[in-house]
């Protein structure tokens, strides 16, 4: 693992590379779509809406654009509820990815997806 370096104002320890994968730099985007561990996470969550083609492809991309496409693919009710489980995921991966980097907390899949239903 690559060593920490300080960030912010408040030089807070901050890993170099992704606290999640800990196999590339780390990017919002990264973090919130390009990451194999974010990945899964969008996949089993939205796979129990029966959304799963909507989660993002591993080939990177930002995370608006991905939302954006992904909003464009649903209608209704649907959407209104595809952009709740969006924002609540990502929220969670953030949380998730806190407590990682700055708790000594283990990446773990099941605890994300687990609060994120609790959450919904």
């Amino acid at each position: 693992m690559m060593g920490n370096r300080p960030v912010g104002k408040k030089r807070l320890q901050h890993p170099a590379a992704c606290p999640l994968c800990d196999q590339a730099q780390e990017t919002i985007d990264h973090l919130l779509v390009s990451c194999v561990f974010a990945h899964q996470v969008w996949f089993y969550i939205l796979q129990r809406f029966g959304l799963q083609e909507l989660a993002p492809n591993l080939e990177g991309g930002n995370f608006d654009e991905w939302w954006v496409n992904a909003s464009g693919r649903v209608f209704g009710q649907v959407l209104n509820g595809s952009n709740s489980i969006i924002i609540l995921g990502a929220w969670n991966l953030w949380n998730h990815r806190n407590r990682c980097a700055f708790d000594g907390a283990s990446p773990s899949i099941s605890n994300i997806i687990s609060i994120t239903f609790e959450d919904l």
